[in-house]
């Protein structure tokens, strides 16, 4: 695990990993939902340079499909979340400007993305009233799910 840690901070790259839950499973209609979900590990930066924070998003999509074809019938626009947020005891993380969506890429494939900007808001202890804002910049997460 640290050695996974330290590679996604000197590259600032990202690790996931995909869960795909399977809804209906009993069910004798053609038409299924599947509920997908990856979970995204970033450790990263500020703009500045002075502050290396970490951090777990979380891109939940859905889709229907048809379960005699594979082919995807209808699907939602993905959410994204926060999962985890390490900034530390006197820090807020949150993010701002986020949008999702879904591309259904080829008849039995589909394709979910989320763009978001990262923030940590920090204040200090005993400093009433005084914080800080830390730039922890643009990201985009995205992964496919095929029949």
């Amino acid at each position: 695990v640290e050695k996974a840690h330290e590679y996604v901070k000197k590259n600032e790259c990202t690790l996931s990993y995909q869960v795909i839950e399977e809804n209906d499973i009993e069910s004798r209609t053609t038409i299924k939902v599947r509920n997908v979900h990856d979970t995204f590990y970033k450790c990263v930066t500020c703009t500045d340079g002075s502050y290396t924070k970490e951090w777990m998003m979380k891109l939940t999509g859905i889709y229907s499909y048809n379960a005699d074809t594979g082919a995807i019938t209808s699907a939602r626009n993905p959410t994204l979340s926060i999962e985890y947020a390490n900034f530390g005891a006197a820090w807020i993380a949150y993010m701002n400007n986020v949008s999702t969506n879904y591309t259904i890429t080829g008849t039995n494939s589909i394709k979910f993305t989320g763009k978001y900007h990262m923030y940590g808001q920090c204040s200090p202890p005993g400093l009433d009233g005084v914080s800080f804002t830390k730039d922890f910049k643009s990201h985009t997460v995205s992964f496919t799910s095929t029949e």
